[in-house]
């Protein structure tokens, strides 16, 4: 993903030829890999001759977001209001213009709800 985001839009053989590493992955894994990806929707692809082209589907943005949604509903789903303590403690520690911030953040997801 960090090289499609990078680089635009590549076909695996390319994927491959940009990651580093001492021994070089095999191209039926990177493959494997990216169509696994293609199915979970993160990567869309188009065909070009013989091979496909991946690019992402969604940002390195929009990626992180809903993981750390799916994690954060997990921990309420297991934990209910128990999970928000270690998050108060962190949000606690933050400097003046970050709790700034978060608070106009919360202002603003207020004003959508009413």
């Amino acid at each position: 993903m960090d090289i499609l985001w990078r680089d635009g839009p590549a076909t695996v053989a390319q994927v491959r030829e940009k990651l580093q590493g001492p021994r070089p992955a095999a191209y039926t894994t990177i493959m494997t890999i990216m169509v696994r990806l293609r199915q979970k929707g993160l990567l869309r692809r188009a065909r070009a001759g013989n091979a496909y082209i991946y690019s992402p589907s969604l940002s390195r943005d929009e990626v992180w977001h809903a993981a750390a949604r799916g994690f954060f509903d997990g921990l309420m789903g297991a934990l209910g209001k128990a999970a928000l303590v270690p998050f108060v403690e962190r949000l606690a520690q933050l400097d003046k213009e970050a709790l700034a911030e978060l608070e106009s953040l919360l202002q603003d997801y207020r004003k959508k709800r009413e």
